[in-house]
């Protein structure tokens, strides 16, 4: 009776041992196919995302846009050949506004000197004077971001507090913004009016405005130098 339960039991272990391995041989040939299959699909990932594609490059303030075409030989080897299709020439422009993010374009000369006494007469100060502060402090600079190490910012470097006290709107354009020319130039007059310069004391007023002689002797000179 045992050697008969033995039997049985010893062939039902073939029967499962056989059927687990017919299992493992389906699923290593499904595995196989998926591989082969994955051999046989052309791999042109990349291809059709360069096809048809622009790409602008800005070089010695030209835009030069080129185009990439997808060119495939008999060997079904894929190269692109680039060709220039547009240029375009950059204007020169200042760094956009903080406030409207419109483009800022740079003053012309006769518009910073037409600036510059415009806002000399408003505060009744010597309008070579102003001019020259602007050269110093900034180069003339119509827009700009530049900050000292101080901290002092825009084309007539105010630091933070002094504008606080001087900012005005010299364009009317309802901002007071110490990044513009044609604001802070204002804001520099009256502050040179405030210290000095509007009854003729260029000396102090410059002095106020930055706290050192040779800085008030550069300013002087240059404005001995403006013609016009």
């Amino acid at each position: 009776m045992k050697l008969k339960v033995l039997r049985r039991l010893a062939k039902a272990n073939r029967r499962f041992v056989l059927s687990l391995k017919n299992k493992v041989l389906k699923f290593n040939k499904l595995a196989l196919l998926f591989v082969i299959a994955a051999l046989l699909i052309p791999h042109t990932t990349g291809v059709e995302a360069a096809q048809d594609r622009s790409d602008k490059r800005i070089v010695s303030s030209v835009a030069v846009t080129y185009k990439a075409d997808i060119v495939t030989t008999k060997t079904k080897k894929v190269k692109i050949v680039v060709e220039p299709v547009e240029q375009q020439v950059v204007s020169k422009l200042t760094v956009a506004s903080v406030t409207s993010g419109s483009p800022i374009a740079e003053l012309s000369s006769t518009q910073k000197r037409e600036l510059v006494k415009r806002a000399a007469k408003a505060w009744g100060v010597d309008w070579k004077i102003l001019e020259a502060v602007w050269q110093v402090e900034s180069g003339k600079q119509s827009y700009t971001y530049v900050s000292s190490y101080a901290g002092a910012q825009g084309p007539c470097q105010f630091m933070y507090g002094t504008w606080l006290g001087y900012a005005q709107d010299g364009n009317g354009d309802g901002r007071q913004d110490v990044y513009n020319a044609q604001d802070c130039l204002f804001g520099s007059a009256k502050l040179l009016a405030a210290n000095g310069a509007a009854s003729g004391d260029v000396t102090r007023a410059l002095f106020a405005y930055n706290h050192s002689y040779a800085y008030v002797e550069l300013v002087k000179s240059i404005a001995r130098s403006i013609r016009g």
